[in-house]
């Protein structure tokens, strides 16, 4: 439910609900801001500005992108399968020798890491997680592309140039 913690108060002492346009609203969007003077709440077109002043929407990339470019952090040259995992509870899927496309990495994405035969990330710099395992690990590494996991999908087959920083999309997946 959309209460705060104030109002379950209100609502079990004094029988006092939400207005349904609230919650609407804050089922829709909402940002809440901690600030010294307590909780701020902002819905709607108060919440987009926030939205957008602290998180930038990226432009939806081009459908007929065909290369982009990172920030080379572990040299190499591969081919292969992409496998975009956006979570690491679901790096169970992944093959050995497929290569990893993810937004970060972390500690839990370890065992995909392993398996990858290169890393592309949409975040990231030369100290990231994925930059310092990838040297680790001596696999091929690419961060900071910022548009890697909205271009790629599951099966496409890449190459990933990490001598140069560039992703080369050869042959899109079937649907």
């Amino acid at each position: 439910m959309m209460y705060r913690s104030a109002e379950w108060v209100g609502l079990f002492k004094d029988k006092k609900t939400v207005p349904a346009d609230v919650i609407q609203e804050r089922r829709e969007r909402i940002v809440i801001e901690l600030t010294l003077d307590g909780v701020a709440e902002y819905r709607g077109k108060v919440a987009l500005a926030y939205r957008d002043l602290y998180f930038p929407q990226e432009k939806e990339p081009a459908i007929n992108v065909t290369k982009f470019k990172g920030t080379t952090v572990s040299t190499g040259k591969v081919k292969g399968s992409v496998r975009v995992i956006f979570s690491p509870r679901n790096v169970s899927g992944m093959k050995k020798g497929e290569i990893l496309v993810a937004p970060m990495t972390s500690p839990d994405y370890i065992v995909a890491m392993r398996m990858a035969s290169a890393i592309v990330t949409d975040i990231g710099g030369l100290m990231s997680h994925a930059a310092i395992i990838s040297r680790e690990l001596k696999v091929p590494c690419i961060v900071g592309t910022k548009i890697a996991t909205k271009v790629l999908k599951d099966g496409d087959l890449v190459e990933v140039d990490a001598d140069s920083g560039i992703v080369k999309i050869i042959k899109r997946a079937e649907k």
